[in-house]
């Protein structure tokens, strides 16, 4: 009784290290997820600035002509 109480307790464990195995690529998984968010963020701000800079250029352009 005892030695297959102790492979069940085995098995489990092997399980909950799976388990955990899994939410660490979970946790990696969304990490990328976050890095590309915030890279895409970062091009948005960066073509609003060139718009920005393009807008200031064409009034400037309007006040001229």
């Amino acid at each position: 009784m005892s030695a297959a109480v102790d492979r069940r307790a085995q098995a489990v464990d092997r399980r909950a290290s799976a388990v955990d195995r899994g939410a660490q690529a979970v946790d990696r998984g969304a990490q990328a997820v976050d890095r590309r968010a915030q890279a895409v963020d970062r091009g948005a701000l960066a073509v609003d600035r060139r718009a920005q800079a393009v807008d200031r250029r064409a009034q400037a352009i309007d006040r001229g002509a």
